[in-house]
């Protein structure tokens, strides 16, 4: 199980910032296999 914890807003931003990096990543992946 998940363990919780509480953080700045700055861990938040940094850590939304690399989650969004990776599902645009992500996307682009799914549009070129879609494209083949």
């Amino acid at each position: 199980m998940h363990e919780h914890r509480i953080g700045t807003r700055e861990e938040w931003q940094v850590a939304r910032d690399e989650l969004a990096k990776l599902e645009a990543e992500q996307a682009k992946r799914n549009e070129e296999i879609t494209r083949t």
